[in-house]
């Protein structure tokens, strides 16, 4: 290249004349020849180890990437890959896919748990089968036909009617000492559709005054009535055919028991005093106690 101002060679780079000190027009750069190639080719060197991650340094200088390693000609059909030498992983073990382990015992737990319910439902989920609370009044609740009392939980008047039945069951029974030292209640009225009475049903209500019992009951259980010190007057079915053991001891204030059927039925029935006091009305008259 040469200068623009004084037509001198130049031979150096810069942004001057040497010469003659005029500017270049544009910065001056002598070209600079390339270095020649290698006639060596980059070639893979396979005695490198192929699990190393960084690359080696071949003989001609350059570096040597390690080749991949050779696949089964199905490999892209599904099939796992060959195994890496167990020199270099002693402690690897072949694994199942994320989603598919451990998969198997979910449907076996399933079928399992509705075996399980279905058992339940055919021998013993029946509703008459579960203790059911009633939800107007949680004080009674039932279970197969049998009523339980809380007197605990009792907020309702003096005069207690009990109902026949407790959400869709229907009362058939008094359970073992349903009522048993309830002070709360005077007066009950027992359901129709009641056919036994249990032991203790009433034991030690104080300040039961009055019970009536319905035609459908035919048992009445040992100390039904025991120490009910203030009941005055009681009714009993002509239809009951049996009294427990000391069904009215303690009944010091017992003066009427009504009875439906004749004076010797009830001779049969009950064949121990009530009360000196006590008369006994059946239907063909009263009945003296100490003519037995």
């Amino acid at each position: 290249m040469f200068c623009p101002e004084c037509g001198l060679k130049l031979t150096e780079s810069g942004s001057f004349c040497s010469n003659c000190g005029a500017r270049l027009p544009v910065p001056f750069l002598l070209p600079v020849e390339p270095a020649p190639m290698p006639s060596q080719s980059i070639t893979a060197d396979t005695s490198i180890n192929p699990f190393r991650s960084h690359p080696q340094q071949s003989s001609a200088g350059y570096p040597s990437y390690p080749a991949p390693a050779p696949q089964p000609a199905n490999y892209l059909n599904g099939y796992t890959p060959k195994l890496p030498p167990e020199d270099l992983f002693p402690n690897w073990k072949p694994e199942a896919p994320a989603g598919k382990r451990g998969s198997w015992w979910v449907p076996v737990l399933i079928m399992a748990v509705m075996v399980v319910v279905g058992l339940f439902m055919l021998f013993g989920g029946g509703e008459e089968s579960r203790l059911q609370v009633s939800a107007k009044e949680p004080w009674f609740s039932v279970e197969d036909g049998t009523l339980y009392f809380d007197s605990s939980l009792y907020t309702g008047p003096e005069e207690l009617t009990v109902p026949d039945s407790v959400n869709g069951i229907r009362v058939t029974a008094l359970s073992q000492g349903c009522f048993q030292d309830c002070k709360e209640l005077t007066t009950v009225i027992l359901p129709e559709g009641l056919r036994d009475i249990g032991k203790d049903a009433f034991r030690r209500c104080d300040n039961i005054r009055g019970i009536y019992i319905p035609n459908s009951v035919k048992s009445i259980g040992d100390n039904a009535f025991y120490g009910c010190k203030n009941l005055e007057a009681i009714c009993i079915p002509g239809g009951v055919n049996s009294i427990g053991e000391n069904a009215f001891d303690g009944c010091g204030k017992l003066l009427y028991i009504l009875y439906g059927g004749t004076g010797k039925e009830w001779k049969e029935l009950y064949s121990k005093t009530v009360t000196p006091q006590t008369e006994i009305h059946a239907s063909d008259g009263i009945i003296p106690q100490n003519d037995k």
